[in-house]
């Protein structure tokens, strides 16, 4: 044989190992990297009913958080549920409900949000 078509195989040979090399090695990072458990979420000891509305917003306080759903009559739900219950766990502490006077449409600006 040709010292050049040598060459030309020893360079196809180099080109198909490093290809397959970092195909196998993008698999194998993006599968490791599919398996990390990046964020932890906390599940609840309560359950908020359908009939209280659309989820709004949640919002942190000291001891626990405040939960405001929207019902389809346009009455405003606030939940408030602390942490440090004598059991264990977290409490319903006190629901508010707020009723939207007057015939205001649900989409105007004085909406709370």
């Amino acid at each position: 044989m040709r010292k050049e078509t040598v060459m030309k195989r020893m360079r196809t040979f180099l080109i198909a190992c490093v290809v397959c090399g970092l195909s196998i090695g993008g698999f194998l990072t993006g599968r490791a990297t599919a398996q990390q458990d990046v964020s932890r979420e906390e599940s609840s000891d309560y359950q908020f009913p359908l009939s209280w509305g659309t989820f709004k917003a949640v919002v942190p306080q000291e001891g626990g958080y405040v939960y405001f759903f929207e019902a389809a009559d346009g009455s405003i739900r606030t939940a408030q549920v602390s942490f440090g219950n004598p059991k264990g766990g977290t409490y319903l502490r006190r629901i508010l409900v707020t009723q939207r006077s007057g015939n205001a449409p649900q989409d105007s600006p004085r909406t709370p949000r």
